[in-house]
């Protein structure tokens, strides 16, 4: 059992940088881990979730999980483990929220695009920016 917050995820899963944002913000210590380059905690993901890569999946020291849970879930897990907190004010939930490299992008496409169709192709530029570095190590692999 560990004696901290374990936090399974990826960063391309959205809810992931919601669920770290939060934590961070309200001051849990817990540590990291990437299942795209930690194949052990991939490994634990896929016990944990019948097979499934389901982040983000939580795991408390007293072994307590939470996998893919709500905002609401996870305030309340926190509490019922001990933790000091208060519910975040709407600026806090605005910060969480800007914190999140998806929501933003998606965000500034609707100001400065226009809209549902800027907001898309802002987001789809931002996604084609932060693959692009896992395309071109595939693309060089195959030379």
């Amino acid at each position: 059992m560990s004696e901290r917050l374990l936090v399974y995820g990826h960063h391309f899963c959205p809810e992931v940088h919601t669920v770290r944002a939060m934590l961070d913000h309200i001051g849990i210590d817990y540590r990291y881990i990437d299942i795209r380059k930690d194949h052990g905690g991939r490994g634990r993901v896929r016990e944990i979730n019948r097979g499934y890569e389901s982040v983000p999946t939580l795991v408390f020291p007293n072994g307590s999980i939470l996998t893919e849970a709500s905002e609401d879930a996870l305030y309340t897990h926190l509490q019922l483990m001990g933790y000091p907190l208060d519910r975040p004010s709407t600026m806090d939930q605005i910060l969480i929220v800007l914190r999140n490299p998806i929501l933003s992008a998606f965000g500034v496409g609707v100001v400065i695009g226009g809209g549902l169709f800027g907001s898309s192709l802002v987001v789809a530029v931002g996604a084609g920016l932060v693959l692009l570095p896992f395309l071109l190590r595939l693309f060089l692999k195959k030379r």
